[in-house]
């Protein structure tokens, strides 16, 4: 299993799989190989904490598997993370800040109508897409109701040229979706015309209810296997769907009781004990209630510093996740001055190995705490995080919701809960296909779903990255600022995992020098 996840021909039992190439990503599917081909119930935690074969099977001896049931019932009820943004949806009356577009480019040659019953296999294949969302107002349940599609209904639009064709873009991403109503998915297709030339799109435009980064993989992959198919006149042959997203909430609620939901509480509660509100400085006041409004400022780490940041990884056994992490917690010290800071990281929350292929809402907002960053150097700031990892990947059962709710966190509507800035890497959106390609939509969809958030991707021999933030704080001269602190941080970590956090600094030789002696250049010439 091992080999044929890393690529390696030939490892040792007691080879470390971060060593080796292993990675946060590989080591979910990993967990799900092992659980399905064993009698084992292996973790990503599993991965995380043991590390090599030898330790992970002398420890998983007798973890018994959970098998998630189909659930007999004529009503289901949303998943705790539906419900959030159900909440949040009618508490805005609607709002675009949980949309997940899509636009592709196909292919000249493509045959449309095949593409279309491609869409519609899928969306019969995962009920989550054709889904709606009620309030029951006598059992005061938010329940779903899955929708029979027998006719996919794709609009289609001819477009003149290139500047008509994003105004309409433009209207159709940000158009609020009625979730009572209808499902949270919208198809739409383009036919654009310019300079005597005509191109064809397909808009997919996701709401996060049903849809998150593992599942858009899983969507598009599959796409690309019933076209395949359907074009060449073969049968869809797609892996068996043991359950579907409305078993996994139905599961959901009653495995999170008694004993097991105790002790996920009882974690969150000491983790998240004496927490401060970070006061990250901004560039204009906190507006009274939370501004959706967003940009993002991208970039990339030039191939030397990404190949030293993953040597790094390898020699000393830790994720690349908690390196990168581990000089964002560096920059946000620096930037504020406090020694406890609280930051969110989203989790796959695909542990069990029937969730593998199933499309929904399972991502989970995990909060990360660090202490007395002062007192630390990088290499044990690093190696605590990677511990930290691991505990909370123990306890992510739990979703975020049911942890504010059980902490008692003080409502402000100005803010998010907990933490209001987010940390991610992953390799999400990176699928390729014969018929058609993605396209950047950044400049039509500009939403910021915290104050800060930095999103990194490890592409090959770059690592990439952008800095998403609410314009309601930031301007964008501050956060390419912040951008260029990031990467001078990562630049001297990587020189040396000894030094003191509290003696780093994140100034660059041109920031020093402005700073020192130009700024402080008051000496003056007098007569005598």
């Amino acid at each position: 299993i091992w080999e044929s996840m890393l690529g390696i021909e030939r490892l040792g039992i007691d080879d470390d799989f971060f060593r080796i190439g292993g990675d946060s990503i590989l080591s979910i599917k990993l967990s799900h190989k092992i659980s399905s081909l064993t009698d084992f119930q292996c973790s990503v935690a599993n991965i995380f904490q043991y590390k090599t074969i030898r330790n992970i099977m002398d420890n998983l001896g007798t973890v018994k598997q959970i098998i998630i049931p189909l659930a007999e019932c004529k009503e289901y009820l949303m998943s705790f993370a539906q419900e959030r943004l159900w909440f949040i949806e009618q508490y805005e009356e609607g709002t675009n800040a949980y949309h997940i577009p899509t636009l592709l480019e196909l292919n000249d040659n493509i045959d449309i109508n095949i593409f279309k019953d491609s869409l519609k296999y899928l969306f019969n294949r995962h009920e989550v897409l054709r889904t709606v969302f009620k309030f029951n107002s006598e059992s005061f349940d938010n329940q779903t109701t899955i929708l029979d599609i027998s006719v996919l209904n794709i609009p289609t639009e001819n477009i003149k040229n290139n500047e008509l064709f994003r105004s309409a873009l433009d209207i159709e991403i940000n158009r609020v979706f009625d979730l009572r109503n209808e499902p949270p998915v919208r198809v739409k297709s383009y036919q654009v015309e310019n300079n005597a030339e005509t191109k064809q799109y397909m808009l997919l435009n996701f709401h996060h209810i049903a849809m998150d980064g593992w599942s858009m993989d899983i969507f598009f992959k599959e796409l690309n296997e019933c076209y395949d198919c359907l074009l060449l006149g073969r049968a869809i042959n797609l892996p068996t769907l043991d359950i579907q997203y409305k078993d996994f909430s139905m599961w959901q609620r009653n495995y999170l009781q008694g004993d097991v939901l105790n002790q996920q509480v009882n974690y969150w509660k000491e983790k998240l004990k004496d927490i401060e509100q970070l006061n990250f400085p901004s560039d204009y006041t906190r507006p009274s209630s939370i501004d959706y409004r967003g940009d993002d400022v991208s970039f990339e780490l030039n191939e030397e510093l990404s190949t030293m940041l993953k040597e790094i990884s390898k020699k000393k056994g830790y994720t690349l996740y908690s390196i990168l992490l581990s000089g964002f917690y560096i920059l946000l010290y620096k930037y504020t001055g406090q020694n406890k800071i609280v930051i969110g990281t989203p989790n796959a929350n695909r542990q069990y190995k029937q969730l593998e292929n199933i499309i929904g809402f399972f991502v989970n907002s995990l909060p990360l705490v660090q202490n007395d960053i002062n007192l630390k150097n990088i290499d044990k700031l690093i190696s605590e995080i990677h511990q930290d990892t691991v505990d909370a990947q123990t306890h992510q059962d739990i979703p975020f919701e049911k942890i504010v709710e059980e902490i008692k966190i003080e409502k402000d509507q100005s803010r998010h809960p907990i933490f209001q800035i987010m940390f991610s890497f992953q390799k999400f959106g990176q699928f390729k296909s014969d018929y058609f390609q993605s396209l950047n939509l950044e400049s039509n969809y500009k939403v910021a779903k915290y104050d800060l958030s930095l999103f990194l991707s490890d592409n090959d021999n770059i690592i990439t990255g952008s800095f998403n933030y609410a314009t309601s704080l930031f301007q964008h001269d501050t956060i390419e600022r912040i951008m260029l602190h990031y990467q001078e941080i990562l630049e001297k970590l990587v020189l040396n995992t000894n030094q003191s956090i509290a003696e780093l600094s994140i100034l660059s030789k041109n920031e020093y020098n402005k700073l020192v002696y130009e700024w402080n250049d008051n000496e003056k010439e007098y007569a005598c």
